[in-house]
């Protein structure tokens, strides 16, 4: 789950890397209240009748505290501003029943009014201890006097279902200060009310569809008061709240914990929980030298580390809290990791200040011998180091030290472990559904007090909700050949042709690998596969047998592909169409190639393929290589039958898809990336595309995408060059979006397509509809009849939902367009932010189906509409660019070499 988001398969069904998982890219929580914070690590909570460890001391003092900053933005907000719903839903399609996991909650009128107050705790610490301490105020008389439950946020919100009386009877502010037992350093809290929240606004929004702001909040104490419990009690990440048992070893020092999402989910007429697996990458708890040993398995601990274990180790453990055991257990106190020492404890020195007052050289062993009598039985293990005093390090021996379990791996994992991870998180719909009815045992509503004090009852039972399975589209090839998709994939097969052909005369193969170890009989016997594939399906190859070169892959790229391209024009006498690369790994020198290839003067197109598949290629493989193919030299591979794509086919429709990524956690000098691809034919099948670079982290980093209406002046602009007409119509698809930013969303960049269009001709102004495309939620469907399953066990592709769980009164629909393969599929959520061209649910719903059946990378249905899938692929590509370079403050458009701009080179 990276910023950079790791490219997978448009059907693949289990993104295990949840939307709260700390792993995942960026902070793209589906939850309803996103500007919440994020809750922090807690320790077992204490009984709260408990002795208190206050001092004898405290203080109780009225006053006015700070204001309060304003009332946090819920993720799902009540009402938006969106486009409303224009029908009572969609009616197209066979009708079924299936489950999800949505549990329905009600509420009792126990008490109609609940109180938010703000509080601030000073000093500032961590947010988990911000929880420990308000266990402590918990039992302070001013709490208890409330005779109530009061549900804590871990940062500023406090919500109430009774009035905190000391706070009212001072005029709605009170400051409370306390002296922990054992501690001199005094706390000091103050708490001021910030609003009355009546409840019965909800009640009525879910019956009228009436919002008010009081929605907000409410939804907003809902869900602190669902999750105190849990975020206080268990190992909190994000949205999640994780468990030890059944952790899965990722290697390098990091390992896989299962976990429980839960929030609350507005839904028609009914309130939700929403309950679901996670899982979660964290650093290995334990003895600080069997970590490194799994960090760096080849270190003997008789040798200092080299470099490469050095840097390994320090990249796992750098920011990670650890213990030591030398000053006994009664010895809480917690370092946190800066650095690592290459040299031993044995021969890591430090002047040491002796009882005359001078300084002499001691060794960290010498040191901790003579001070601790403790010997050490691995004296060349590495240090650990902590900030000391006066900008010094102070280093602890590794072998005194052990790290605590349950602290998140927030780097990058590498793609083994990504890998592993989706594998050992993988599950398929039954035993998913097991594992979810397990997490609501877990979370035991039943026996929660903070929701009985609120009010609130969960369900145990899944909710039953009504969907109903699109008809798919008959997919059209040349002289008339149609394929039915059957469980979202259809044959290919040696009858079907190309509907839009392309020649292919000069183009090559070149090999990065030793002769010795791919052959070039094997290569050959590749380019005889290849070309026939081509030619049966509708191709003219002029060249049937392309030079082919060899090279190292230690070699020059740049020279070596200018030395291809030179023998390929030479032997084809011709301008290069395409260069077929195979390589020895994969990552391996393709970022390289791609850059040299697509942003240079050269505007070489590129075909990498792997030498393991060119040992064994088969009809299947070529043919999936030669969509691609196809696909890059401007062909058509094929379309959906006539009337399919009706707003389509019409003519003068630009329909586009927009994503912006991020950077990987920890890579802060790298630039965000904005991607755009667009339709520019009436089949649904050829894409252009364009990027930019924009700020990242560290220097405003932004959803919004800066650039648009320059990108969107250049999209139009090329649509008319190849369509000979500007757009009438444009159906925006925008993906990356949290519920949260909609409002900026639709203020900013429909806007910003608005400005395109008036900057090409002020009285240009073509309807627009701008939907919202969210993969990142965690929602889940399950059939409950075996006839509505397909092979994998999922719901079959085409299955939307649109009543029950959907927005009560806003334009949004799950489209699980896709068949499932491992796992349990992720459905797709379209929600609406502005619609001109006025599409009813089944239109934009049938609609959006039919488009996830044109695809140029496979024959199968896409999980998200086709545009969409493009941006993340042209945004993944940009991240191989070399002029990618550092953080940006400024949007900026990343150059593409003419000869391909205008071409699918990025699929």
């Amino acid at each position: 789950m990276s910023n950079d988001r790791r490219m997978r398969s448009p059907q693949d069904d289990e993104e295990m890397l949840d939307a709260d998982s700390h792993s995942s890219k960026r902070s793209r929580n589906i939850a309803y209240n996103n500007s919440q914070p994020r809750p922090p690590h807690s320790e077992m909570s204490r009984n709260l009748s408990a002795p208190s460890a206050l001092a004898a001391r405290v203080k109780v003092e009225p006053g006015t505290a700070p204001p309060p900053p304003p009332t946090p933005t819920p993720t799902k907000e009540p009402q938006t501003g969106c486009t409303k719903r224009p029908d009572q839903g969609g009616r197209a399609g066979r009708q079924i029943t299936i489950n999800t996991n949505f549990f329905p909650m009600s509420l009792r009128p126990a008490y109609k009014t609940i109180h938010h107050y703000h509080i601030d705790i000073s000093p500032e610490v961590s947010p988990k201890r911000n929880r420990e301490l308000w266990q402590e105020l918990q039992r302070h008389p001013v709490m208890m006097e409330a005779g109530t439950l009061v549900a804590y946020d871990g940062r500023h919100s406090v919500f109430s279902p009774k009035q905190l009386p000391a706070v009212h009877d001072n005029n709605g502010a009170v400051t409370i200060k306390i002296e922990l037992a054992g501690q001199k350093q005094e706390i000091v809290f103050k708490i001021m009310h910030v609003n009355e929240i009546d409840m019965e606004t909800l009640a009525s929004f879910l019956k009228t569809g009436q919002y008010t702001q009081d929605c907000t909040e409410a939804i907003q104490a809902l869900n602190v008061a669902l999750t105190h419990k849990p975020y206080s009690n268990m190992v909190t990440v994000g949205r999640s709240v994780f468990t030890p048992d059944g952790a899965q070893d990722l290697r390098g020092g990091v390992e896989m914990w299962h976990g429980i999402f839960h929030t609350v989910r507005l839904g028609q007429q009914q309130l939700f929980v929403n309950v679901d697996k996670s899982a979660g990458a964290f650093v290995k708890g334990g003895s600080a030298i069997e970590l490194i040993k799994s960090i760096a398995p080849r270190w003997n601990p008789s040798h200092p580390l080299d470099r490469r274990d050095k840097d390994a180790i320090e990249t796992v453990l750098k920011g990670c809290f650890f213990r030591v055991t030398h000053r006994g257990k009664q010895f809480k106190r917690k370092y946190k990791m800066t650095q690592l020492s290459r040299a031993g404890a044995d021969d890591t020195w430090f002047d040491h200040t002796t009882n005359d007052g001078g300084t002499r050289k001691v060794s960290v062993e010498q040191y901790y011998n003579h001070a601790y009598n403790a010997r050490l039985h691995y004296p060349r293990a590495p240090c650990f180091g902590v900030p000391g005093r006066n900008n010094t390090i102070a280093y602890f021996p590794a072998e005194l030290c052990y790290f605590e379990s349950g602290q998140p791996y927030k780097k990058k994992l590498n793609d083994e472990q990504v890998a592993a991870m989706l594998r050992a998180a993988s599950m398929k719909p039954e035993p998913r559904i097991q594992k979810i009815k397990q997490s609501i045992q877990t979370l035991d509503f039943r026996n929660n007090p903070f929701l009985a004090a609120f009010g609130m009852s969960v369900s145990d039972r899944m909710a039953d909700v009504p969907a109903r399975v699109l008809q798919a589209p008959r997919i059209e090839f040349a002289r008339g050949v149609k394929a039915v998709p059957r469980q979202g994939s259809w044959e290919l097969n040696a009858s079907q042709q190309y509907l839009g052909g392309a020649s292919l005369r000069s183009w090559g193969i070149l090999v990065f690998e030793n002769e010795g170890r791919l052959q070039r009989g094997k290569v050959e016997n590749f380019v005889r596969r290849l070309v026939q594939v081509l030619s049966t399906a509708g191709m003219n190859v002029v060249t049937m047998e392309p030079p082919i070169g060899y090279t190292q892959p230690q070699g020059s790229i740049d020279r070596e592909i200018g030395v291809a391209r030179r023998r390929i024009e030479n032997v084809c006498q011709g301008p290069i169409q395409l260069l077929v690369a195979v390589l020895p790994g994969k990552g391996l020198m393709y970022p390289d190639i791609k850059a040299f290839c697509e942003t240079t003067e050269l505007g070489i197109m590129t075909q990498c393929a792997l030498a393991t598949k060119i040992e064994k290629a088969n009809d299947a493989y070529c043919r999936l290589l030669g969509m691609k193919i196809l696909a890059k030299l401007g062909g058509t591979v094929n379309r959906l039958e006539e009337n399919s794509l009706g707003f389509i086919e019409r003519g003068r429709t630009l329909v586009v898809g927009a994503d912006v990524t991020h950077a990987a956690p920890g890579e802060v000098d790298r630039p965000s990336i904005a991607s755009v691809v667009a339709l520019v034919d009436d089949c649904g099948f050829r894409h252009i595309g364009r990027i930019q670079r924009q700020p990242s982290q560290g220097v405003g980093a932004v959803e919004v995408i800066e650039g648009l209406p320059a990108l969107m002046m250049d999209l139009i602009a090329s649509y008319k060059q190849i369509m000979k007409h500007h757009p009438q119509r444009i159906l925006f698809y925008r993906d990356g979006v949290s519920e949260s930013q909609f409002p900026e969303i639709l203020r900013t960049e429909v806007k910003a397509i608005k400005i395109a269009c008036h900057q090409i001709d002020p009285k240009y102004k073509p309807a627009v509809t701008f939907v919202v495309v969210k993969k990142r939620h965690n929602t889940r469907f399950f059939p409950m009849d075996k006839r509505d399953s397909d092979r994998s066990g999922n719901c079959e592709s085409g299955t939307v939902v649109d009543s029950v769980i959907s927005h009560p009164t806003e334009f949004d629909f799950y489209l699980q367009s896709h068949a499932g393969l491992q796992g349990t599929s992720r459905c797709a959520q379209y929600c609406v932010l502005y619609d001109e061209n006025r599409f009813s649910s089944d239109e934009l719903q049938q609609l959006t189906f039919n488009l996830c059946h044109v695809y140029s990378r496979c024959s199968k249905a896409t999980s998200i509409v086709p545009a969409v899938q493009y941006a993340h692929l042209l945004a993944y590509r940009a991240r191989c660019y070399r002029d990618v370079g550092v953080n940006t403050d400024r949007p900026e458009a990343m150059p593409i070499s003419s000869d391909l701009k205008n071409t699918m080179f990025f699929v």
